[in-house]
C-alpha cells in the first residue's frame, strides 16, 4: 500500500473516533501536553493526500522508543492503514533506536493481533489499569 505516508507533526489532527476507540488511547489533553515535550515524536498518517490518523512516540532512552498512541479515523479503519503505518514507522526508526515498545489495553484483541502480526512480542506485563 504505497498510498500511506507519515508526516512529522507537533499538531493533533482533528479525527473522528468512535467512543469505543477513545477508551484505548490517551486523552486529547494528555496528547497535547506531550506534544510540547522534546522526547515526543508524532506523525500524521496521510492516506491518498488526506490526514486519516495519528502516531505518538516517546523516547525512553538512547536506544529505546515507546509507541504511545496510534489511531485511525473511524471512516478509514479496516483498510490496513494502521498496519502499513507501523511498517513505515519501522523504516523511519531503523538505525535510530534499538527497541520499540508499546502497550495495549487488555481486551483490545484487534490491537493485540495487529501488533503480533507485525512482530511485537507480548511480555505479559499488566499494570494497575489493565494495560
Amino acid at each position: 500500500m504505497n498510498d500511506v505516508v507519515l508526516l512529522e507533526t507537533k499538531e493533533l489532527p482533528n479525527l473522528q473516533l468512535l467512543d469505543e476507540q477513545k477508551k484505548f488511547i490517551s486523552s486529547k489533553e494528555k496528547i497535547l501536553v506531550s506534544l510540547a515535550n522534546e522526547e515526543t515524536i508524532a506523525y500524521e498518517i496521510v492516506y491518498r493526500g488526506v490526514c486519516v490518523g495519528f502516531i505518538q512516540l516517546d523516547e525512553t532512552g538512547k536506544e529505546d522508543i515507546f509507541l504511545h498512541n496510534i489511531y485511525i479515523d473511524n471512516s478509514y479503519q479496516n483498510n490496513g492503514i494502521g498496519k502499513e503505518s507501523i511498517k513505515l514507522l519501522f523504516s523511519i526508526l531503523k538505525g535510530k533506536y534499538k527497541n520499540l515498545y508499546t502497550t495495549y489495553v487488555w481486551g483490545n484483541d484487534i490491537a493485540k493481533h495487529v501488533y503480533e502480526t507485525l512482530g511485537f512480542k507480548e511480555v505479559n506485563v499488566i499494570d494497575e489499569n489493565g494495560i
